[in-house]
């Protein structure tokens, strides 16, 4: 023989509200349409009225968590929209080729760690958290010089010309406090440069290496946007040079780059 347990009622009860909301199976929100009036338990599910009627209608508990408030009102379409922050290269526009820089933009994903470059448009989304998933990010702007000499030109211990190297290394430094693991993503301070073509140059050891990562020591030329072995550029086959992560500069011993013939004070003054 089967038999029916009747649930325990209670009834004649009422809320002032902050308890119970009418339970609507579409709003997942818990949006703040607190029920205030009479109700009655049945078993552990509340119901509006002071007693049970037939078609009376169920109340939600509602739950006091910050939490669960950001879970529930999650659009549950961003997981079938979002694509994932995609990796973009650069597009260098006339106009930056001809002010010798522009910006490259990148997302660090904060669980993994990974960095990759990323376009103006995805910075701006990931910036605004436009989708939920993008809190997962951080993002970095840098400004990337590509023209001028390669290293700093000096005179008398002062830049009168700021380096492609140089900068772009001192903007990696800095930026690498806000996004860590940078300076090693960015490798390579020449990439995308497009520097000034010289002959003659020579380096003491602290500036440029070869393919082989050795220090590289003589005279170096510039051509095809990279720093090559020799004072000139000749059909002979020649090896390309690749700068060091760190350029330190002796003040005593400045490369024949940096040494810049005398210049009278009115013309050096003009310079600044």
């Amino acid at each position: 023989m089967k038999i029916h347990r009747k649930d325990k009622t209670v009834n004649n009860l009422h809320t002032k509200g902050g308890e119970y909301q009418v339970f609507n199976v579409g709003d997942k929100t818990q949006a703040p349409n607190y029920y205030i009036g009479p109700y009655h338990l049945k078993g552990k599910m509340a119901y509006i009225g002071s007693e049970p009627r037939s078609g009376t209608r169920k109340l939600r508990k509602v739950v006091k968590d910050r939490n669960v408030f950001t879970y529930n009102k999650l659009n549950t379409n961003y997981a079938k929209k979002f694509g994932g922050v995609i990796s973009s290269p650069p597009t260098i526009l006339q106009q930056e080729e001809d002010k010798g820089f522009f910006s490259r933009y990148f997302a660090k994903k904060l669980n993994t760690g990974e960095i990759i470059e990323i376009n103006k448009v995805t910075y701006k989304d990931v910036s605004k958290d436009k989708s939920p998933h993008h809190k997962l990010y951080s993002t970095v702007e840098v400004e990337w010089k590509i023209s001028g000499p390669i290293f700093n030109i000096l005179h008398k211990q002062q830049i009168i010309e700021h380096g492609i190297v140089d900068t772009n290394m001192k903007t990696i430094s800095l930026l690498n406090q806000t996004m860590p693991g940078l300076t090693e993503y960015l490798s390579d301070a020449l990439e995308y440069a497009n520097p000034r073509e010289q002959d003659n140059l020579y380096s003491p050891g602290d500036q440029l290496m070869t393919v082989n990562r050795d220090e590289y020591v003589g005279y170096y030329h510039i051509h095809g946007n990279r720093p090559m072995e020799g004072r000139y550029h000749t059909p002979t086959g020649h090896n390309y040079l690749e700068p060091m992560s760190q350029t330190v500069f002796d003040e005593e011993e400045l490369t024949k780059e940096e040494k810049i013939l005398q210049t009278p004070k009115i013309a050096y003054n003009s310079l600044a």
